[in-house]
């Protein structure tokens, strides 16, 4: 896990302490990078007994590593980091992260197989998330381009029903949703939405849940495919052009 020093799901102590501490002179912004090392098997904390299900037998192991050769942390890192799936969520601001993480440790990069980003398009008052002062999906689009190339990529859509049709066209405030076009993606993409009703009048005359359940599935089908299309990576889009020997031909070239 990514996340902000600043975190409130930071345990006290543990954000006490760090508030001691200097920022790392080759970090950018003030993040930690915090492993979740449970039991195969088991969740962080078992929800029945209420004790942590920590591995700490692994836990020890890994602090021990830390005094070996540097060539065998090196290969234990490729190893760690050779098959990555990355989850993105959170506040718009918080996906900073993602790119300044990338540019401070190289070595990750070509171990990224998949990625998934949530991003909320608006607050249910219309202000606009995908440009804001701390944070802009173009720029996002363009930084991630430079420093990776998943074999997968998906982006959940979070969208007000009033806003969904001008979202799909990119108009207005969401013309930066078409800047997922740069993503360098090797294999996949997809999108999927998730559409809020909030206070839309248009959507306060639902008798049940199950109406507004087909209501919701309803503007999936319609406009998925329409998000898709819109934000579909130019890489991805020529090498559906591209004849069988054409992508023979390419993938001789790939490095192994």
């Amino acid at each position: 896990m990514i996340w902000p020093e600043e975190d409130s799901q930071v345990d006290e102590n543990v954000a006490s302490d760090i508030e001691k501490r200097k920022r790392h002179p080759n970090r950018r912004s003030p993040y930690n990078i915090y492993i979740r090392a449970a039991r195969r098997g088991y969740s962080s904390l078992d929800t029945v007994t209420k004790k942590t299900t920590r591995d700490w037998l692994y836990i020890e192991w890994l602090r021990q590593a830390s005094n070996v050769s540097t060539l065998f942390r090196l290969e234990l890192a490729n190893v760690l980091w050779s098959a990555t799936w990355f989850i993105i969520h959170g506040e718009a601001s918080e996906h900073c992260l993602f790119p300044q993480f990338l540019q401070e440790r190289p070595a990750v990069r070509r171990g990224i197989k998949d990625v998934n980003l949530s991003l909320y398009l608006t607050t249910e008052s219309g202000e606009n998330l995908l440009v804001t002062e701390h944070h802009n999906f173009a720029w996002w689009c363009d930084a991630v381009s430079k420093l990776c190339q998943p074999e997968a990529l998906r982006i959940l859509i979070i969208v007000y029903a009033k806003d969904i049709e001008m979202a799909s066209k990119a108009e207005g405030q969401f013309s930066t949703l078409a800047a997922s076009k740069k993503l360098q993606v090797t294999k996949t993409f997809a999108v999927d939405i998730d559409v809020l009703f909030g206070n839309d009048e248009d959507y306060q005359s639902f008798n049940s849940l199950e109406e507004e359940l087909d209501a919701e599935r309803k503007l999936r089908a319609e406009f998925e495919p329409l998000f898709t299309e819109l934000m579909y990576p130019d890489c991805l889009r020529k090498s559906k052009l591209l004849t069988e020997k054409e992508k023979y031909l390419e993938s001789r070239l790939e490095p192994v």
